[in-house]
This record gives structure tokens, C-alpha cells and sequence, in this order.
């Protein structure tokens, strides 16, 4: 893992929470990139500060909460991350388009209680 990516800082955050509870390695569980199957990838740190990935790969991204995984067969058969990005949402809320992600906390839960109707007009 590159000391310098945005996942091995996340993931060194991730084992500094945990520190007090002397935490050695991380489990994660998710849906592949790839093949959409389920992944599971387990994170070690050895007393030396290395860091292991085993059973696939997983790859956080600064714009997104969530990280992203490759099971191990998809990992042997092509191991770049490609084409993902978070989806931007936009809709209308005070009379013009605006993306999901700028609004304040009270306009993402009026947001979220919405309801969609459609209407058959034949």
C-alpha cells in the first residue's frame, strides 16, 4: 500500500482509533467494483508499522464516506480501480438545481423524508 494515498491514511486513522484496544488487524466486507460478487478483505499492522492487505483490495477516495473493494479474483485479474466516481445528485429545492452534497443539514433530511409520484397521463 503507498504511504502516501488517501487509503493508507484513512486506514492509519482507522488503527489509531483503535489503538487503546491494541487492534492488530481490520475486517471489511463489501460488494466488489468489479464483478459486484461480495469481497472480503482483512488489513493487518505488524508491531513494525507495516501494513498487510490480504483476501482482495480496497481503495478509499477523499470525496467519498465509503471505501471501495476488489475481491481476490478480480484483484488477480485486473488490479487497477477504474472508472468510479461518487455520483453528484442535483435537484431543485429553492427554485434552481443544486448538488445534494452543498446543502445544510436540515435541506439533506427534508430531502430525505421526500416522496416520488408518478402519474400516468394517458
Amino acid at each position: 500500500m503507498d504511504m502516501k494515498s488517501e487509503t493508507w491514511k484513512w486506514v492509519q486513522e482507522l488503527f489509531d482509533k483503535h489503538e487503546a484496544a491494541q487492534v492488530a488487524y481490520l475486517d471489511f466486507s463489501g460488494i466488489c467494483h468489479d464483478c459486484r460478487g461480495p469481497a472480503a478483505v482483512t488489513v493487518h499492522r505488524f508491531n513494525d508499522g507495516k501494513i498487510e492487505v490480504n483476501g482482495g483490495a480496497i481503495h478509499k477516495i477523499r470525496q467519498s464516506d465509503f471505501p471501495y473493494f476488489k475481491c481476490e479474483h478480480c484483484l488477480e485479474a485486473d488490479p487497477v480501480f477504474r472508472n468510479f466516481q461518487p455520483c453528484e445528485v442535483f435537484t431543485r429545492v429553492v427554485g434552481y438545481m443544486r448538488p445534494v452534497k452543498q446543502w445544510n443539514k436540515g435541506k439533506k433530511a427534508e430531502y430525505a423524508i421526500r416522496k416520488n409520484f408518478n402519474m400516468d397521463c394517458a
